[in-house]
């Protein structure tokens, strides 16, 4: 349903990329490639989310961080 990529398990992700430039098979080496640095940009975007609630004394924001994950989750399928 998701074309073969793993929504969790990067290093999935990543041996697929590897296995994509062995092959020369462009498409996959796109498709699973360009989830690995929006995974990163997700992280990115999360850490930097709570450092700036913590600093304004926000007890629920990893709860508000999951609560977005699974919304755009649902969205995607």
């Amino acid at each position: 349903m998701l074309a073969h990529v793993f929504t969790a398990n990067m290093s999935g992700n990543t041996i697929a990329v590897g296995m994509a430039l062995v092959d020369g098979d462009w498409s996959m080496l796109v498709g699973r490639g360009s989830v690995i640095p929006l995974f990163v940009a997700g992280a990115l975007i999360s850490r930097l989310t709570i450092d700036a609630a913590r600093r304004r004394s926000v007890r629920s924001v990893e709860a508000f961080l999951v609560f977005v994950s699974i919304v755009l989750f649902v969205r995607s399928i």
